[in-house]
């Protein structure tokens, strides 16, 4: 609040965690395909894979392709135009409209975690039930959606961080597996 210098008692320090973070991510199902979806807090813009939004017949909102000027002001031409799509349901019930920017590639791969051992230490923690669905793994694809603050309805909220300082995130849509549980920050795992 002040900006002053305070001595504070060690106990009191949430230490940083020394282990590499990941993203908030899910994979989610849009229509047929299973797709890779990047919460991306950074973003102002939701992206799709054209491809992918092809194949699945997505709304063409324009065929127009874009330039997009990524962080660090570097500009980057899109070969897709934009397209709108629902996502959903919520927990209550509602439906989700995003328009996504279509692009050629919207990330490069991610490595594929198994997430036994992080299921398993959330599950011990007992601040969950132990009948929740989790997800079984994360990663292992480019990602197909990237879903920015452009919708912030969609955004994952933070439940709670486990010991090993990772963030078990609700999200409001269901994952191929049945859950709407999703990781993300730092975990040996990763």
């Amino acid at each position: 609040q002040t900006g002053e210098v305070v001595n504070i008692h060690r106990s009191k320090i949430v230490i940083e965690s020394r282990e590499a973070p990941f993203y908030i991510m899910q994979w989610i199902m849009l229509g047929s395909s299973p797709c890779l979806c990047f919460y991306d807090r950074g973003a102002n813009l939701n992206l799709i894979d054209g491809e992918l939004a092809e194949k699945e017949e997505l709304q063409i909102v324009t065929s127009r392709p874009s330039v997009l000027t990524v962080a660090g002001g570097r500009e980057v031409g899109t070969e897709y135009g934009t397209y709108r799509t629902v996502l959903g349901p919520t927990e209550n019930g509602e439906y989700m409209e995003i328009t996504c920017q279509g692009i050629t590639r919207v990330t490069g791969g991610f490595s594929k975690y198994p997430l036994e051992d992080i299921n398993k230490e959330m599950l011990s923690s007992g601040l969950m039930g132990k009948d929740i669905l989790l997800p079984e793994y994360i990663g292992g694809d480019r990602v197909g959606l990237l879903i920015g603050l452009k919708s912030v309805q969609t955004d994952p909220v933070l439940m709670f961080c486990l010991p090993s300082g990772l963030g078990v995130y609700k999200s409001p849509f269901l994952d191929i597996f049945g859950s709407r549980v999703a990781y993300g920050g730092p975990h040996q795992v990763f």
